[in-house]
C-alpha cells in the first residue's frame, strides 16, 4: 500500500516537497553501473555511473526531478510511475541508449542536444521507450522518416525542433497504438500538419501553441474523443473555432489554453459546452464583462486566468457561485480590491490574485 510522503517538485529551479501518495527515495546499496540488481515487487531500483539527471510525470503530467546520478545510493521508484533519465554533458549518446536498454528506462529527454541524421538512427536501438523527449533540438530534414518505431511512444515532445507540415505528414503517417500526449509547439506547422494527424483519435493532450494554425485546425481537433488538455495559446483561433470545437469537441476536455488568441465574449459563450472543463487560460484575450455569465455554466472550473482583460467586479460575481474555483489570477483588468474582498467573503475561492 502507498503511503503519504514527501515528494520532490521543480519549481523555478529549486526543489521543494510536494505531498503525494508514493514510496520513492529509499536507499539501498550502492552498486556498480553494469550489476543489474534483484527487482522489488513494488517498487524499481536505479542506479548508473553515468552523469544523469532521473525524473519522473507527476500527477500533472509535468516532469518532477526525484535525484541524479551518479549518487551514493541507487533511487527506489515505484512501480506504475511513468520515469526517465536526462543525460549531463559529460555523457553520450551512446553511453545513455545503453543505460536505457540495460535498465529498460521508459523514458529519455535529449533536449537541446542538436541531434544528428546519425543519431536520430540510433534511437531505434531503444524500442522500450514509452516517453521521448526531442524539445529544442533541430531534426535535421528528413529525420522524421527515421522516427517510424515509435508506434508505442505514449509522451512525445517535438517543441522548437524545426517541424514543418511535411515532417507532419510524415509523422501522421506512424501507426501510433498508444500515443496519448503530443507537442508540437513552436514549430512552422499549419493546419495542414494538423490534419495529417486526424487519425490518431487516442490523444489525450496536445500542444499546438505558437503554431500557425488557426480555426481550421479545429474540425480535426474535434476528432479526438479523448482530448483532455488541448493549448492553442499564441495560435491563430478566433470565436468560430471555439464554435466548432464546443458542437462536436472532445466532451472530456479538462484544460483549455487560449492565451493571447482573438477570442471574444462570443467565443466564451462556445466554451460552455464543455462541461468538464477544469482550467481556462484567457490571458491578453479580449473578453470583458458580457462573457461573465458565460463562465457560470462551467461549474468544475477550478482554475480561471484573466489577466490582461477587460473584465470587471461584475464578472467575479458571475464567479461566486462556482464551488470548486480555487485559483483566479487577476492582474492587468478592471477588477477593483472590494470586489476581490467580496468574492473571497463568499467562501468559494482559495486565491485570487490581481
Amino acid at each position: 500500500m502507498f503511503h503519504r510522503t514527501a515528494y520532490p517538485r521543480i519549481v523555478g529551479g529549486d526543489v521543494i516537497l510536494m505531498t503525494l501518495c508514493a514510496l520513492c527515495l529509499s536507499s539501498t546499496t550502492t552498486m556498480a553501473n553494469s550489476y543489474q540488481m534483484p527487482q522489488p515487487r513494488d517498487h524499481v531500483l536505479f542506479y548508473s555511473e553515468h552523469e544523469l539527471d532521473v525524473w519522473i510525470v507527476g500527477p500533472d503530467k509535468t516532469r518532477m526531478a526525484i535525484g541524479d546520478m551518479p549518487s551514493a545510493e541507487p533511487i527506489r521508484i515505484p512501480k506504475g510511475i511513468q520515469w526517465g533519465v536526462t543525460p549531463r554533458r559529460n555523457t553520450t549518446l551512446s553511453e545513455i541508449l545503453e543505460v536505457v536498454r540495460e535498465h529498460g528506462v521508459p523514458g529519455l529527454r535529449l533536449a537541446r542536444s542538436g541531434l544528428s541524421t546519425e543519431d536520430i538512427r540510433q534511437l531505434r536501438t531503444t524500442p522500450g521507450l514509452s516517453i521521448l523527449d526531442l524539445s529544442h533540438s533541430p531534426l535535421p530534414r528528413g529525420a522524421v522518416l527515421d522516427l517510424h518505431w515509435l508506434g508505442h511512444v505514449e509522451r512525445l515532445y517535438l517543441s522548437l525542433t524545426q517541424l514543418t507540415d511535411d515532417d507532419m505528414l510524415l509523422l501522421g503517417a506512424i501507426s501510433f497504438t498508444g500515443l496519448k500526449h503530443l507537442d508540437v509547439s513552436m514549430n512552422d506547422v499549419s493546419n495542414r500538419g494538423v490534419r495529417a494527424l486526424g487519425g490518431h483519435t487516442m490523444l489525450r493532450s496536445l500542444d499546438m501553441s505558437f503554431t500557425a494554425v488557426d480555426d481550421g485546425a479545429m474540425s480535426t481537433v474535434a476528432q479526438w474523443p479523448k482530448l483532455e488538455v488541448l493549448n492553442l495559446g499564441y495560435t491563430q483561433i478566433t470565436d468560430n473555432g471555439m464554435l466548432l470545437l464546443g458542437r462536436n469537441g472532445s466532451a472530456e476536455l479538462a484544460d483549455l489554453n487560449l492565451e493571447s488568441t482573438e477570442i471574444t465574449d462570443e467565443g466564451i459563450e462556445h466554451l460552455a459546452e464543455f462541461e468538464a472543463l477544469r482550467r481556462v487560460n484567457l490571458k491578453d484575450t479580449d473578453i470583458t464583462e458580457q462573457a461573465g455569465p458565460h463562465f457560470e455554466d462551467m461549474t468544475e472550473l477550478e482554475m480561471l486566468d484573466l489577466r490582461n482583460t477587460k473584465v470587471g467586479d461584475e464578472t467575479l460575481r458571475a464567479l461566486a457561485g462556482l464551488e470548486h474555483l480555487e485559483k483566479l489570477r487577476l492582474a492587468g483588468t478592471h477588477v477593483t480590491d472590494e470586489g476581490v474582498s467580496a468574492l473571497k467573503e463568499t467562501g468559494s475561492l482559495g486565491t485570487a490574485r490581481k
